[in-house]
């Protein structure tokens, strides 16, 4: 099945939830962890289920590997040095 849309060509609508998953992977495991929107933009110009969104969301924010990246980023300390005039 497929949704049509004006300006674009049309989507394969997907139901099974095991094709689902595999293309969420797909789209953010194998392209390099993107982030939500990065990996919905990816997704949503080829295909289409009811609630994809919340989906995407879901399994970003679920991502063992992101998660931990996100904890060391968060945990770098930065410091800020001034050479001026001041000095």
């Amino acid at each position: 099945m497929f949704k049509r849309l004006l300006n674009r060509p049309p989507l394969l609508v997907i139901f099974e939830p095991d094709k689902q998953i595999s293309i969420l992977i797909g789209a953010h495991e194998d392209l390099g962890h993107k982030g939500v929107q990065s990996t919905f933009e990816t997704i949503h110009y080829r295909f289409f289920w009811p609630h994809m969104y919340t989906d995407i969301k879901h399994h970003v924010q679920s991502c063992h590997e992101c998660q931990i990246l996100l904890k060391t980023v968060a945990c770098r300390v930065h410091t800020i040095s001034w050479r001026g005039e001041y000095d």
